[in-house]
């Protein structure tokens, strides 16, 4: 048992340094013992040392941490923006850095089709707006696409 924290340290230690590298803040680092999985969670966010918070805060940090290690895989999930890894001893770890910056974008429009009158007034056809929620990958933008 003594090893296997003293390897999660580690791999928590070489995350610190990568944080560091990438130019992010480690909010918190926390290494989980949940069952027979050794898991290590690292928020992170991004700054600019001179002016503070960057704008995209969440999206900037995820870009930064990809340029430092590409071995990590990018997660988006209701939002959030996760980058996953393991290291060489198989711990996994996790680095979130809040949410993404995600827009509502309208895309087109779809007729819907007169109804005649029942109960309620009878309604008109008439166009109704359909819209995507879009979030930018930093990996796309890292490569041009």
């Amino acid at each position: 048992m003594i090893e296997n924290l003293y390897a999660r340290y580690l791999v928590a230690d070489h995350l610190s340094k990568l944080a560091d590298t990438a130019g992010v803040t480690i909010d918190v680092l926390s290494i989980k013992d949940i069952g027979d999985s050794h898991d290590i969670h690292v928020q992170v966010s991004a700054h600019n040392r001179k002016e503070g918070e960057v704008e995209n805060a969440a999206d900037r940090a995820a870009e930064r941490l990809l340029v430092a290690d590409p071995t990590l895989t990018l997660i988006r999930s209701d939002g959030l923006v996760f980058l996953k890894g393991t290291s060489h001893g198989g711990i996994r770890f996790r680095f979130y850095s809040g949410s993404g910056a995600c827009e509502r974008v309208q895309v087109g429009t779809k007729i819907i089709p007169a109804e005649p009158e029942r109960v309620i007034p009878a309604q008109p056809e008439r166009e109704e707006p359909i819209f995507e929620v879009r979030c930018p990958d930093p990996i796309n933008e890292l490569l041009g696409v």
